[in-house]
């Protein structure tokens, strides 16, 4: 999950936004549940190298029929986009792309070295790939090639830049296409419901001692504008890299599989932003020239194990060489990590010794002459205060070339897209002006302290609140502090509604395992809950505006977590909403993930949930949640502690339970089905063919609705 799709997550998920703006006018309207939906988010923008022309894809207003049953994992979450080809000169519209009328979404834009020619991806509602090309001089569009690979193998351009494809000259485009959508058995998850229905075979097969090595027949093509193109390598591929100079490439092929441990947690390298079966695999890296219009072996390739991602990945320097990271033991804590350099004049790889892993990964991108730090903004001081001021106070550079940068500004949900240059700045698009004459909420820090730390939670008070007022919780586990506005039209509408209702809302800040504590310290969790929660709850009961006696609490997915251990285990909240929970630990770990979909790759799929779901959260850049010892064969009494669906024989709090039918999160019907039998108050909200974020529109309005109800209706 990357991009487009984490901030689509992190907006409903993780209840954040952007940094605190100064309050503007007052409120003239209270904020609807038709203000979420016609909302529209800019995903990616990239600034032509001649400066003229930027591209801009952004989400368009949700439609009936947006659910969760696109099949693509990497695409999920992710809206059907429009895309627009602007003039920086005057915001001139030179090339638009519509998804809402053929129903598919243009992702991953990308323009030619010379910037005269725009390829970029549509996602079709068959789940197809398509690599589609605009030509600005002729304006014409041409389909160059389907069932396009969008998510992984890792393709790396010149720059080192991560990408589903890279241009590498201006004429030619390297992509890797799906070999394995040519194989009947290897199709989707509803191909093969399709096939059963009809009463063709319908198996899905899979073993553990043989298990295949991830789309063996994925093709590595270099494609050209006239059509033609060059089959550079088939296998199961784990990256491409092109040269600096263009005309190479190093091709990374997953080649097996190394035995995980069984009875210790699976390797969880938070460095590396990966886990589980990538780290555990065996891998060949051959490095092609290009001759002409054909590619072949140019010099000696090398062989290792352990990861192959984006920043593991083969990498060129500036002499010709490449280099890439070996692990001599992935399954191991805190594996022993090399550099292989290898050199066309050498006949063995040079290989280098690293302390750890941050060590080998700061040393790979030196020797490509790269560094993780961010490119750079314009120098924002050179701009007249109007102009500053207009921006907002904290615009984020989206894309620059040439001496010319994108920026994208917000303010309470209304975004505008700008050009920079030379000191002036020129509004090019703006997004969600139905919400200006809304005023952002104020927000109050609340700092008080839980397990001997300081914690700082955001407090919304109602405007012209009289008197004591009840107070909604919602709350959702990080690893550090909040230091961002909390509640965002973006993301947290049911909050927003029930503000304006007279009902003070507070963003608890919470930790389950705080950042910089060793991965594999184990973490009680549910402990952290009761003792977070409640310190929360203490520091609101202790403020005299607020009616301690009513008291609520409102999560999603871990939040949701947090929601089901509270209802378990404490009496401080009046009312509970649990939306997208998870419950039952054991379970959780041993399900196939619900995007293990492919025939070939269901078993890594797989492998790779179960290290996500020993390290709670692992999937979440930078915010592990908490982290358990190994499988719970191994360890039953710390999984049956943690798992708060075995600790509902005391829960008396009202409690309404929100889940989808495709959500991989599948305990809020359990719950459900626990509360009903004991005779808890409790109502399940089951939304067919919705999955961990409900987007369906219509299914949105009556979840919002029904929720600001039931909230209302149990804090009276």
């Amino acid at each position: 999950m990357r991009g487009p799709i984490l901030r689509a997550v992190l907006a409903s998920v993780l209840l954040s936004g952007v940094a605190l703006p100064e309050l503007a006018a007052a409120v003239t309207r209270p904020y609807t549940v038709e203000d979420y939906l016609k909302q529209q988010r800019v995903e990616e923008a990239g600034l032509a190298p001649t400066g003229d022309r930027v591209v801009v894809t952004f989400s368009r207003p949700r439609q009936v029929g947006d659910n969760y049953r696109d099949p693509v994992p990497d695409s999920r979450l992710s809206p059907r986009n429009d895309l627009v080809v602007l003039s920086t000169r005057d915001g001139r519209v030179l090339f638009r792309a519509e998804g809402l009328a053929r129903r598919v979404s243009m992702l991953s834009p990308r323009w030619s070295p010379d910037g005269q020619r725009l390829a970029y991806l549509v996602r079709a509602p068959d789940a197809e790939i398509s690599l589609v090309v605009w030509d600005a001089r002729s304006g014409q569009t041409r389909t160059l090639a389907r069932g396009v690979r969008g998510a992984e193998p890792v393709i790396l351009d010149a720059r080192g830049a991560s990408a589903p494809y890279a241009w590498n000259r201006a004429d030619e485009i390297v992509l890797t296409r799906a070999g394995n959508l040519r194989e009947e058995q290897a199709a989707d998850a509803q191909a093969a419901k399709r096939r059963g229905e009809s009463g063709s075979l319908s198996v899905r097969a899979w073993q553990t001692l043989s298990a295949p090595v991830c789309r063996p027949n994925d093709e590595v093509i270099a494609l050209r504008m006239d059509g033609r193109s060059s089959l550079v390598r088939q296998g199961g591929i784990a990256s491409v890299t092109l040269s600096p100079a263009g005309d190479q490439i190093i091709v990374a092929e997953r080649t097996g599989r190394i035995a995980p441990p069984a009875r210790t947690a699976l390797a969880k390298p938070l460095a590396w932003g990966a886990s589980a079966e990538p780290m555990l695999s065996t891998w060949s890296a051959t490095p092609y020239r290009r001759a002409g219009a054909t590619w072949t072996r140019q010099g000696p390739g090398v062989d290792g194990r352990g990861a192959v991602l984006a920043r593991t990945a083969p990498r060129w320097g500036a002499s010709g060489a490449w280099a890439v990271l070996d692990t001599v033991d992935p399954a191991a804590v805190d594996p022993e990590v090399r550099i292989l350099q290898v050199d066309a004049t050498a006949s063995t790889p040079r290989a280098t010794a690293m302390p750890d892993q941050k060590s080998a990964l700061k040393a790979l991108a030196a020797f490509a002459g790269s560094t993780d730090d961010p490119e750079p903004g314009p120098d924002l001081s050179r701009l007249s205060p109007d102009v500053r001021a207009m921006l907002g106070p904290a615009p984020e550079t989206l894309s620059s070339a040439a001496d010319g940068a994108v920026l994208s500004s917000r303010t309470n949900g209304v975004t505008s897209l700008w050009y920079v240059r030379r000191g002036e700045a020129r509004r090019l698009m703006t997004l969600n002006s139905h919400l200006a004459d809304l005023r952002a909420p104020h927000a109050e820090a609340l700092v008080y302290r839980a397990n001997g730390e300081e914690r700082r939670g955001w407090l919304f008070m109602p405007d012209g609140a009289k008197g004591p007022v009840p107070v909604v919780v919602a709350g959702y586990p990080m690893n550090t502090a909040r230091t961002t506005r909390a509640m965002d039209p973006d993301g947290t509408p049911e909050l927003l509604m029930l503000r304006e209702r007279g009902i003070a809302i507070f963003i608890a800040d919470f930790r389950l395992q705080n950042a910089g504590q060793r991965d594999f310290a184990y973490t009680d969790a549910v402990d952290r809950v009761r003792t977070e929660l409640g310190a929360a709850a203490k520091a609101l009961r202790q403020d005299s505006r607020l009616d301690g006696s009513r008291l609520a609490f409102t999560g999603h997915s871990f939040g949701g977590y947090t929601a089901i251990s509270l209802l378990a285990h404490s009496t401080d909240f009046k009312a509970i909403v649990a939306a997208a929970p998870l419950a039952d630990l054991v379970s959780y770990f041993s399900e196939t993930p619900n995007y293990a979909i492919n025939q070939t790759c269901g078993p890594e799929q797989s492998l790779r949930g179960q290290a996500n779901h020993e390290g709670i959260g692992e999937d979440l850049p930078g915010n592990r949640l908490f982290t358990l010892p190994g499988p719970p064969y191994a360890w039953p009494e710390i999984y049956a502690k943690n798992s708060p669906i075995l600790h509902l024989g005391q829960a008396v709090t009202p409690t309404l339970i929100i889940q989808g039918s495709e959500d991989g999160f599948r305990d809020g019907d359990r719950v459900f089905n626990t509360l009903y039998r004991l005779g808890v108050d409790a109502e399940l909200l089951y939304y067919w063919g919705e999955g961990h974020v409900i987007s369906n529109p219509e299914n949105l309005r009556d979840k919002i609705e029904r929720t600001v109800e039931w909230l209302q209706a149990h804090l009276k």
